[in-house]
């Protein structure tokens, strides 16, 4: 498995801290045998998830705030560096600062870096959300498959 950095790129109020915690319960429905260490919970969430999937033992990292200046372009991808997870789940901006963090932590510490964004509706965003963090999981899942 390659460490990946999954990157949910959107503009503020886009759906990303949503969709990112749907994906968190999404990933927990999906294995029973998680072990969660959580950071933070408030309105942002950062949290690192171990799961078992297919014989690996897989670190999953999740920081849902991506503003400039917040806590993401900072220290907290380092974080999960420095916890050796496998795959980070990140929001950030659509450019600027936070994307340039991104870039810069990925490459230094050899992660592949994938970006993707919303799904984006005035109708049914929840709905939305739920279909986007089962994408993610497979995209997850997907990754840790390729050797």
């Amino acid at each position: 498995m390659k460490n990946t950095i999954i990157a949910f790129q959107g503009k503020s109020r886009a759906g990303k801290t949503s969709t990112i915690r749907e994906f968190r319960n999404t990933l927990k429905k999906a294995y029973s045998n998680f072990k969660e260490q959580i950071f933070e919970e408030k309105n942002d969430i950062k949290t690192i998830i171990e799961i078992a999937y297919k014989g690996k033992t897989v670190k999953i990292g999740i920081e849902s705030m991506g503003d400039p200046y917040s806590r993401l372009v900072t220290e907290k991808l380092k974080d999960f560096i420095s916890a050796k997870c496998d795959i980070i789940i990140c929001a950030c901006r659509t450019s600027g600062m936070t994307v340039n963090v991104i870039n810069q932590v990925a490459s230094e510490n050899q992660y592949n870096l994938i970006f993707t964004s919303p799904y984006i509706s005035s109708n049914n965003q929840d709905a939305l959300n739920t279909l986007m963090a089962q994408h993610l999981l497979n995209l997850v899942e997907k990754q840790i498959l390729n050797d």
